[in-house]
């Protein structure tokens, strides 16, 4: 016989007269123990009625009320009665069995929740399994990457076990990490008896996997400005990691494309401290670092961790343009004043270019003041500025500019300097 979880079952016991009176009805007493001895439950309860015949040969049911009244999970051995219409009677003691269970199986959940990240499998549970009655068959879990069963599934119902009948299981079991979503996955478990019954246990605990390094978004374009001065935090370069979150950056600077030439300036640190979602403030050198940089072109490499020591890295992110190294100063400046009278109000100024680094290369353009007193470092910004669009020319090679609009009879006073692409003077 087989386990009962609802009442569905026919039962193939036949019942004849004789006497000629003709069957009338029979009844139905259940007891878990053998031998017609109680506790009854139910004691003699009508099951069909109004027979009116020699005999009754049909599959039968219980009723609802005698179904209700067997004792669950457990076996109820059945005894007949039947009656004729003369008020004569028969009774069959243990005439069968029924197996009634209801119950569903228990699920004891010992995980309460996994609040490690995991970046590997291996992990397990502890959740078991129990039935006093039936006995359980087989369990199942399924996740999802919300709790309640929301967001989307992240695993598909996977057999955990299937068994003969177990009263209990207690051995502890792993998910399928691999097949796992990145981030939460809420299990659900489902655990079925012999009898049928179904139970389900949402959110038992959830697994946090995080098998994913951080991601690096460079936002940064090439930067073409030229530094003398350390810019500070002006670089666009953001950090994320969807799992425990982000521990650390940094970045190292080398003088060729591809970490080739020189490595200037090795790991130097972005940020660091509790794991955090993102990174998304801009950031830059250190001036301890800035004065490390070659002269020219620094490429900037960065690697990223999270918490669980997993990194990404990303090569050549942007480039630092650096020039430290000012034009040479101008020692050859000279003034004339124009000998005709049509030039008169003007004054002739001529000297040697520079060099942007030095004397090497060509600066960028010239700074050019005049004023009725002498000009100096002190007061250069303050004295009138002549609005030059003169390009320098290579070291060496003669320059001049003719300033006009003068009082004539007045002395003046010239000075130029040089600046290169940095913002450097000389």
């Amino acid at each position: 016989f087989d386990w009962r979880g609802l009442n569905t079952g026919l039962y193939d016991a036949d019942f004849t007269d004789t006497g000629g009176a003709l069957l009338q009805k029979f009844q139905v007493r259940a007891s878990t123990s053998t031998g017609g001895i109680g506790p009854f439950s139910p004691d003699w309860t009508d099951n069909i009625t109004g027979i009116n015949s020699a005999s009754y040969a049909d599959l039968w049911p219980l009723t609802s009320d005698l179904w209700d009244a067997l004792t669950d999970s457990a076996t109820n051995y059945i005894s007949l009665r039947v009656f004729d219409n003369a008020g004569s009677s028969f009774t069959l003691a243990d005439a069968f069995r029924v197996l009634k269970d209801t119950t569903p199986a228990l699920i004891t959940d010992g995980q309460l929740g996994d609040d490690n990240w995991r970046p590997a499998a291996g992990t397990l549970y502890n959740v078991d399994f129990a039935d006093s009655g039936s006995r359980v068959s087989s369990a199942a879990y399924a996740a999802w990457t919300q709790a309640a069963k929301g967001g989307s599934q992240s695993l598909g119902w996977t057999q955990l076990f299937t068994s003969t009948g177990l009263l209990t299981y207690t051995t502890d079991w792993s998910v399928d990490f691999n097949n796992a979503a990145q981030g939460f996955n809420y299990v659900t478990i489902r655990a079925w008896d012999k009898a049928g019954n179904l139970t389900e246990l949402v959110d038992a605990f959830y697994l946090k996997k995080d098998t994913a390094a951080p991601t690096i978004t460079d936002l940064q374009d090439g930067d073409t400005t030229w530094y003398r001065l350390n810019p500070g935090n002006v670089f666009n370069v953001d950090f994320a990691d969807s799992g425990i979150g982000l521990s650390s950056a940094a970045y190292e600077a080398w003088t060729g494309p591809g970490k080739t030439g020189t490595n200037v300036a090795a790991s130097s640190q972005i940020f660091s401290g509790e794991p955090v979602a993102s990174y998304l403030s801009n950031w830059g050198p250190t001036d301890a670092a800035f004065t490390l940089l070659a002269a020219g072109t620094n490429y900037i490499s960065v690697t990223a961790w999270d918490a669980l020591a997993q990194s990404s890295a990303a090569m050549d992110l942007f480039y630092i343009l650096k020039d430290t190294v000012p034009p040479s100063a101008i020692t050859s400046l000279s003034a004339v004043t124009p000998s005709a009278a049509a030039d008169e109000g003007d004054l002739n100024v001529y000297w040697n270019a520079p060099g942007d680094d030095d004397l090497t290369g060509s600066a960028s353009y010239y700074m050019i003041r005049y004023h009725t007193d002498a000009i100096s470092d002190e007061n250069f910004d303050a004295v009138s500025v002549f609005v030059s669009t003169l390009v320098p020319k290579a070291a060496g090679q003669a320059e001049g500019v003719i300033i006009t609009g003068l009082t004539p009879s007045v002395t003046y006073y010239a000075a130029v300097k040089a600046v290169d692409k940095a913002g450097n003077t000389g």
